[in-house]
């Protein structure tokens, strides 16, 4: 019996077959959609606009912007960790399964 269709990701993965290194930046590119809503919560929570947690990050208000908006081209993770310092939060790392069910798999042409 085929598998349910569930999302256009399902689409998208039923026409065109992921390679590896396909597979390898989608993980990166979540890990960082991750951090910037991370990132975006806590200066949210915080009640600061983009200009005032870069100024206590020291960096510019675009560079807050673009890891929140998952277009920063630097190390996110860095950004994110200076900002949990000037927020005085911490950033605390977790190992969990992969639920595989949720991720693309390699297709097999």
């Amino acid at each position: 019996m085929p598998r349910e269709i569930r999302d256009a990701l399902d689409i998208i993965l039923a026409k065109f077959p992921l390679t590896d290194e396909d597979l390898t930046q989608l993980a990166e590119i979540e890990r960082t959609a991750r951090i910037g809503q991370l990132l975006f919560d806590a200066r949210e929570a915080a009640g600061l606009t983009r200009g005032a947690l870069a100024r206590r990050v020291g960096v510019r208000a675009s560079v807050i912007e673009d890891v929140e908006e998952n277009d920063y081209q630097g190390d996110a993770l860095d950004i994110l960790e200076r900002a949990a310092n000037a927020l005085n939060l911490r950033i605390d790392l977790m190992l969990v399964p992969i639920d595989t069910a949720q991720r693309p798999t390699r297709r097999v042409a």
